[in-house]
């Protein structure tokens, strides 16, 4: 439990644990989502870590390594009967009673046996016949599935339209804790939008004196995708063309995303003021994992007469930050982590704050909202103002409160 976090990863598959005989202490195997995030404190093994959800009350457990779920994965596709069904009865290798046989006309497709294994929620495990010799996906120790799913009227066979995953690996690496990026209400780089969120991250600098790092990131950290990683063949004849224009660009990204990894370590908060972020497309495929906060106003009609009450400079650019809002204000809210959308400055502050003491609990177990001992407290960075006019008028603020 004292052991300090040695690095974190987000999770590309889903795992169960109840049919794991072999964890080193019985009973102590962590399951997880697609999608989860989890705080690894000790490679025990090759074939397990130790370690724990980034979940308020998760508690500590061996959690399997890439390796391992390999393996589990091989497992699965070569004794599909040690594996639960679809209609989640246990078969065993004997006495075993089975669902009635597909009629003799229905050609041999793959059988749902766990539709919680794989990349992705609701994705498949399948059970490939062995008797076939057309299917060679035996071979694939990794199976995605994607496409539609269409149902027989017995519910036994159900059609996949599948691929192997390309190389996608069962976890991503990401930093200790992840970065909270503020979008919204518009474009970065104008007056509305800087100034509304510089009065947030000067209410975080307070609130979490001693927790928290706000940095500047002038690099475009959306060129740091997950997928050249990956994958970089793919990417191989383009960078070859581009190589020389792009080479001081991505040592910048390069440098900036190791060095939000480092602060990260310190298991503080960390909050980026990027400046060329304004969308959460440009994160969807980022190593950093970052948490999106949605600083919204709901009313067109007041946004407009925000940047109008700007002046002339900022008017010249109405329509462009209006469509960037607008644009905003289009994406499914699951994009986004958090939505700040109150009327009121100190309502929003306050939702905000709430929302990082729960992340903090999470990824502090052991601690309140004080600062841990084990942490290391590093001074907060602010970015000194580029322009005098980027603090908050209270006639802004008055507008807010409409």
């Amino acid at each position: 439990q004292a052991k300090p976090v040695a690095f974190s990863v987000r999770t590309n598959v889903a795992f169960h644990c109840a049919n794991q005989k072999d964890v080193p202490v019985p009973g102590a195997a962590l399951s997880f989502e697609a999608h989860d995030f989890l705080h690894i404190t000790e490679k025990y093994s090759s074939e397990w870590w130790i370690g724990r959800a980034v979940m308020e009350g998760a508690p500590l457990g061996f959690i399997p390594s890439p390796g391992r779920l390999e393996q589990h994965a091989r497992h699965a596709l070569l004794h599909p009967r040690c594996h639960k069904t679809a209609g989640g009865a246990e078969e065993s290798g004997g006495g075993a009673k089975h669902t009635a046989a597909a009629p003799a006309h229905v050609p041999l497709e793959p059988k749902l046996v766990n539709c919680q294994m794989f990349f992705g929620k609701n994705a498949a495990l399948l059970d490939i016949d062995p008797c076939s010799v057309e299917n060679d996906v035996m071979h694939k120790t990794v199976i995605c599935v994607v496409g539609n799913v269409r149902y027989k009227r017995n519910n036994i066979l159900r059609y996949y339209s599948y691929s192997p995953a390309e190389g996608i690996p069962p976890y991503d690496v990401v930093p200790s804790m992840r970065p909270v990026v503020l979008v919204g209400p518009s474009l970065k780089g104008y007056e509305i939008t800087d100034m509304m969120q510089k009065a947030l991250f000067d209410f975080l600098k307070h609130r979490f004196e001693g927790r928290i790092s706000i940095t500047r990131v002038t690099a475009d950290v959306s060129l740091a995708r997950r997928s050249l990683a990956i994958n970089p063949s793919r990417h191989a004849p383009l960078e070859r063309t581009t190589a020389r224009a792009t080479s001081d660009t991505a040592a910048e990204v390069q440098g900036e995303v190791e060095r939000i990894f480092e602060l990260a370590r310190t298991l503080q908060l960390v909050v980026l003021d990027a400046d060329t972020i304004n969308h959460p497309a440009q994160l969807a495929h980022s190593s950093l994992a970052p948490m999106l906060v949605y600083v919204k106003i709901s009313s067109p009609k007041v946004l407009h007469r925000l940047i109008k009450s700007r002046g002339k400079t900022q008017s010249k650019y109405l329509n462009m930050q209006m469509v960037a809002a607008e644009k905003l204000a289009q994406c499914p809210s699951d994009l986004f982590d958090l939505i700040l959308d109150e009327n009121q400055l100190d309502e929003a502050c306050e939702h905000l704050a709430d929302f990082l003491e729960m992340y903090w609990r999470a990824a502090h177990p052991t601690c309140g909202s004080g600062t841990p001992a084990a942490v290391a407290a590093i001074p907060v960075s602010m970015p000194p103002p580029s322009n005098p006019e980027h603090s908050v008028p209270t006639s802004l603020k008055r507008m807010l409160n409409v």
